[in-house]
């Protein structure tokens, strides 16, 4: 069964071009644009990977994965962002949540290389 991946990004562009990528190299793909419908399709969809930008409108993409890893706990965090992120853009304390972060751009070979390959985290205690 192919991996799962779960793509949530506010740039319409940028969600169906991961999408294509993913797909193309067998990756099982279901993308959306806010926090909150990805938590609610990965309720029912139940992703192995959550890949999201670390800003998104409405619900923030930290927020998602708190609601995701709390019914989902096996489900791997990958967050691409912006070069740099401000403090007001750091992970909550104290939800325990393992983060990997990829850096914009995002490249279809780092990004294979980062989906097929033992995660490398960051946690949030």
């Amino acid at each position: 069964m192919p991996t799962k991946v779960l793509i949530v990004d506010d740039e319409h562009t940028i969600a169906r071009t991961l999408t294509l990528v993913l797909r193309e190299h067998g990756f099982a793909v279901n993308a959306t644009y806010d926090g909150e419908s990805a938590v609610n399709i990965a309720m029912k969809w139940q992703p192995d990977i959550f890949l999201s930008g670390d800003m998104l409108p409405g619900m923030s993409a930290y927020e998602a994965a708190v609601q995701i890893c709390g019914v989902l706990p096996q489900c791997r965090i990958v967050l691409f962002s912006a070069p740099r992120m401000s403090a007001g853009d750091a992970p909550p304390a104290g939800t325990g949540l393992e983060i990997e972060f990829l850096p914009k751009p995002i490249h279809a070979d780092g990004l294979l290389d980062k989906l097929r390959s033992v995660p490398a985290v960051f946690r949030v205690n």
